[in-house]
């Protein structure tokens, strides 16, 4: 409730920070001195001296000023906030990128937790039950099936890894050992998993160009991206409406450094399966 409070001898006192403007819901530090906070109306700020003073960074630059109820910081440095939009910073909070708006199904609820596991796996929940994961660093995020649990509100999440993570809330914890169900929405195909492939790329490592090839069992708009380890877009391979049949592209990596990149498959505007591939000079 605008203030942060500090101890620095295991809780047998406390000291008080500079108060901030704004009612703050999660906090965050790397060191003894550098420090963010995230909370309500997109109130974001940072502290470079151990919480003696609180910078505010303005995260988004237009439009509505959504709340921000969780962060999930990578190495020190990659930060996601959660709320309606995702919004992510590689700089520990100096610079913010919008990069996407999880398809909640009530548009008036919000995303209350986050937690990503590495740059480009991250798992989201909320109001209205609803869970979400991203493949692609957060550009978008796959509807988790849990309708089969009774409702709830998700406020916390924590992962051990890309597959063994849990998320809690009212009434209910949820746990998977398999990084979640790849699922789709339950108004879909049920056999959606074996209408649709993404192949592995040939050759792999490969050295400029590698062929990439999908399957389609019915009409379908595609899209398939590449992304590098950061989950920033590298190039839209096909995006455009196919037939039915097996399809095969080509990525040529001449321009890029040597690494590991990912490439994605959108099944009309859902995001169906990824898959790394290794560029190596």
């Amino acid at each position: 409730n605008n203030v942060v409070m500090k101890t620095t001898n295991g809780g047998i006192s406390f000291v008080d920070s500079m108060r901030m403007n704004g009612d703050m819901q999660d906090v965050f530090f790397k060191d003894s001195l550098n420090g963010v906070a995230c909370g309500m109306v997109s109130n974001f700020h940072k502290t470079t001296n151990g919480g003696q003073n609180w910078n505010r960074i303005q995260v988004i630059q237009n439009g509505p000023l959504y709340d921000f109820y969780r962060l999930s910081v990578l190495n020190d440095s990659i930060i996601w906030l959660a709320s309606r939009f995702v919004y992510r910073s590689i700089d520990f909070g100096n610079t913010w990128d919008s990069l996407s708006q999880i398809p909640i199904a009530n548009q008036n609820s919000s995303i209350h937790c986050m937690k990503f596991t590495s740059s480009l796996i991250g798992y989201a929940g909320g109001q209205s039950l609803e869970l979400f994961k991203t493949l692609n660093g957060g550009y978008s995020w796959i509807p988790q099936q849990t309708s089969q649990f009774p409702p709830g509100l998700y406020l916390g999440m924590y992962a051990i890894n890309d597959s063994l993570v849990w998320a809690s809330g009212r009434r209910i914890v949820l746990n998977t050992t398999t990084g979640g169900l790849m699922g789709i929405r339950e108004v879909n195909n049920n056999n959606l998993k074996t209408d649709f492939i993404l192949y592995q790329n040939y050759p792999n490592p490969f050295n400029p160009r590698t062929k990439i090839k999908f399957s389609l069992a019915i009409n379908s708009k595609v899209i398939i991206n590449v992304f590098d380890v950061l989950g920033n877009k590298i190039e839209t391979l096909i995006q455009e409406k196919k037939r039915s049949g097996s399809y095969e592209i080509t990525f040529d990596g001449a321009d890029l450094p040597s690494g590991v990149y990912v490439y994605t498959l959108e099944i009309n505007d859902i995001l169906f399966d990824s898959k790394k591939l290794i560029l190596l000079k």
